[in-house]
């Protein structure tokens, strides 16, 4: 459930190493209104298939488990089908989405990726493997936080980065406010319930 901004990628091998830069821009009642749309769909898409280990505000395991059916692998590649490096990141993006709404009480309807750098990439995850997300918590402030995560596939390092979080609810800005936390609610517990699966 990562929805960033503008991404600016600097040069250099993608499946080696690249650094990115999100920068999301204080939502105000237009932009809010076109994301609440599809803040829905957002949430029904994961990555994250369990959660394996997680220590309360510090550190969170996760697994994904690659499958041929997914439909994104016919394009990436056609010939050599293997998980984006994009959505490694993502991964770990979701995992630590987990660990903040967890020591949060699930306080924010809407976590977004504020911020990616030291991306690297060093392994395939190919069908039928799984990756193994790590993410540990460097701090972790109401309305932002800052992780360190990795990702092993068949105990080989697969994906490694530092980002940024930023999380908040819809109802704290401008629009209307009943409808607002309405959406809030809604998300929120969506949100639980998916834990609490990913958890079993």
């Amino acid at each position: 459930m990562s929805l960033g901004g503008e991404c600016r990628r600097g040069r250099g091998h993608p499946t080696r190493s690249a650094d990115a830069t999100f920068n999301v821009s204080e939502p105000g009642a237009a932009c809010l209104n076109r994301r609440q749309r599809w803040l829905f769909d957002v949430m029904k898409f994961g990555l994250i298939d369990r959660i394996v280990e997680l220590t309360r505000g510090e550190r969170i395991v996760a697994v994904k488990a690659v499958s041929l059916s997914e439909e994104y692998l016919a394009d990436h590649f056609p010939t050599f089908p293997v998980l984006p490096g994009v959505l490694m990141l993502e991964a770990l993006v979701e995992a630590a989405a987990w660990l903040v709404r967890d020591a949060q009480g699930f306080s924010s309807s809407v976590i977004l990726l504020r911020r990616a750098k030291n991306v690297t990439y060093k392994a395939f995850v190919k069908p039928g493997n799984l990756l193994t997300v790590t993410v540990t918590c460097r701090k972790l402030a109401e309305e932002e936080s800052e992780f360190d995560g990795i990702g092993h596939c068949n105990e080989n390092e697969a994906v490694r980065a530092r980002f940024g979080l930023r999380h908040f609810s819809l109802r704290q800005h401008e629009g209307n406010p009943e409808r607002n936390t309405r959406i809030d609610e809604q998300l929120v517990e969506t949100a639980k319930a998916e834990f609490t699966l990913l958890r079993r």
